[in-house]
């Protein structure tokens, strides 16, 4: 029976252990913290339950013009908390388990891999097949003072008690823009700030723009090209920010949201040799490092730091750890997903990244506008737009922005995967009326074809 050590127990760990153990491997899963990580406890499971109520909340007060009538529809901020954390409790309950149901040893400790196969815990030597899954935390520049009380990371916002006045958010990414979408929701004033030329720079520029707008007519302002050049906490009378144009800001709190930072440094990955290139452990298909034995996956390897990318990462190296021979082909078929007020997702290459690599390309383009289903339920916001190499036919990237895009894109990632064309998706019938509706129809839009577009 091989055995198998999990050094972490996020959404990549803990599917690994799971994973291995259904593979009749003996596993141990090292956590120091809860089972689940970041993405369980801190990140996309309570900001989801967040948005979900909010989402509620937004519909009820747009409601009267639809015939919901409804008074005095409020938000009541302590029972709203303790719904989210409900939420993950019953899932970090469901996750221990599974362990237990799958016979994984689940050891509280903080580990170190100390050798080729060899992880030490609680003073406890271990040997076996490693697998790496210590995830990320959120980037802490030197030039901020985290106090957990004025100056915040994502970690500290969601330990809040009650709402705040008003709210300045320092990176206009994912998380960013997410936050902002649900303080706005609670009534905070919300000032967004990115150094870089726009929001979600990331994504597809247009796509940005679209967001931009939605989120400025909820009252959000947003600062691109700015940068906070100091910040001073008057204790009682909230922060000062002093912003590159020479405005100062003041607001009740501040966030700190310029991405995460791998957790490699102290795990002694270094030490046992590991290769690491620009902050990331190098591996390769079968996701093995260079050292026998020894898997890693998830934040701490290239790639997107995406909950799903570990989960989807653990397979592929728990049937290695145990004896196969998989291969995880990444490439770039994983979606990206933003929870803001309107959802933006996207697969594979923007427009400008399309064009940069050399390919020549059509584009399609629906707006959900155009679509029943999106008109019954009084959610027209946002397009979908698919970009398609014109000599091959071949789904370079996807992007939609509006209702529920991310589950939508789940479509795309399949269309991907099987390598299936633009005429493909188009040509395949979708049920109707539905908001999966707006990718056949920008399908179509490619060849000038879409029944609903004027």
């Amino acid at each position: 029976m091989k055995e198998v050590i999990v050094l972490g127990a996020g959404p990549g760990g803990y599917v690994a252990a799971i994973k291995a153990a259904k593979l009749r491997a003996q596993v141990k899963l090292i956590e120091k913290g809860e089972v689940g990580g970041t993405c369980l406890n801190r990140g996309c499971i309570p900001t989801k339950a967040m948005l979900h109520v909010l989402s509620l909340y937004e519909a009820t007060k747009r409601g009267k013009a639809m015939g919901l009538e409804a008074d005095n529809v409020k938000i009541n901020f302590e029972k709203f908390c303790t719904y989210r954390d409900d939420v993950v409790k019953r899932l970090r309950q469901g996750i221990q388990f599974l362990l237990r149901k799958n016979n994984v040893e689940l050891i509280k400790g903080e580990g170190r891999l100390t050798g080729h196969g060899e992880v030490t815990v609680n003073g406890n030597k271990l040997q076996g097949r490693v697998i790496l899954a210590t995830g990320s935390s959120p980037s802490r520049p030197s030039f901020f003072s985290f106090d957990k009380e004025y100056i915040l990371n994502s970690d500290d916002i969601l330990a809040l008690k009650k709402i705040p006045a008003s709210l300045l958010i320092i990176g206009a990414g994912a998380i960013g823009v997410e936050f902002a979408a649900i303080f706005n929701s609670l009534g905070t004033k919300v000032i967004l700030i990115e150094m870089l030329p726009r929001i979600i720079p990331a994504e597809d520029e247009e796509i940005a723009q679209i967001l931009a707008k939605e989120m400025g007519k909820k009252g959000i302002i947003i600062k691109t090209g700015a940068k906070v050049e100091n910040i001073k906490v008057l204790k009682e009378k909230g922060v000062k920010i002093k912003v590159s144009s020479g405005e100062e800001v003041f607001v009740e709190k501040v966030l700190v949201a310029v991405g995460r930072t791998p957790n490699i440094a102290g795990m002694g990955f270094e030490d046992a040799g590991v290769k690491i290139e620009n902050g990331k452990i190098d591996v390769n298909s079968r996701l093995e490092t260079n050292i026998p034995d020894v898997f890693a996956i998830g934040d701490i390897t290239i790639g997107p730091l995406l909950a799903h990318k570990a989960s989807s990462q653990a397979i592929t190296a728990a049937v290695n750890a145990a004896g196969g021979n998989e291969e995880f082909l990444m490439g770039d078929i994983i979606p990206a997903c933003i929870y803001s007020f309107p959802e933006v997702a996207r697969v594979g290459l923007t427009e400008k990244e399309a064009k940069a690599a050399g390919h020549k390309t059509k584009i399609g383009k629906f707006p959900f506008r155009g679509l029943g289903k999106a008109q019954a339920i009084s959610q027209v916001e946002g397009m979908a737009k698919v970009i398609v190499n014109s000599e091959t036919e071949e789904i370079l990237g996807v992007h939609i922005i509006g209702p529920h895009a991310t589950e939508l894109i789940g479509e795309v990632s399949l269309a991907r995967r099987m390598e299936a064309t633009c005429n493909d998706i188009a040509t395949t019938c979708h049920p109707h009326p539905t908001l999966s509706e707006v990718l056949m129809e920008a399908c179509h839009a490619v060849y000038g074809q879409s029944i609903h577009l004027p």
